[in-house]
C-alpha cells in the first residue's frame, strides 16, 4: 500500500509558489506500473483489487486492470498465454 508523506502537504505556505514533488497533479491516486506482468505476479501484487466489485478477485479484474494501464494484447499473449484475450477483451 502507498503512503503519504506529511511533510509535503505541511510544508507549503499559502499563497506562494507551491512545488508538486514528482511534478504530479496534487490530486493523489496510485502511479501505475510502467511494464505489464503476468497474472500470477499480479496476484501477489499491490496492484491486485477487486475492480468489478463482486466480492472476488479474479482474471476478469487483472484484465480491467490491464486495460487501465494501456497494455497491449501482444503483450497479454507474451505474459499470459494461458489467458485467451477475447475471454476478456470482447
Amino acid at each position: 500500500m502507498k503512503q503519504f508523506n506529511p511533510f509535503i502537504i505541511l510544508s507549503s505556505t499559502s499563497g506562494g509558489d507551491v512545488v508538486v514533488v514528482g511534478g504530479g497533479s496534487g490530486e493523489g491516486g496510485i502511479t501505475l506500473p510502467a511494464t505489464p506482468m503476468t497474472y500470477n505476479d499480479w496476484l501477489a501484487s499491490d496492484w491486485k483489487d477487486d475492480y468489478l466489485e463482486d466480492g472476488e478477485i479474479d482474471a476478469y479484474d487483472f484484465a480491467i486492470w490491464w486495460e487501465t494501464c494501456g497494455f497491449s494484447k501482444e503483450k497479454w499473449v507474451e505474459f499470459n498465454p494461458g489467458l485467451p484475450w477475447d475471454d476478456y477483451f470482447g
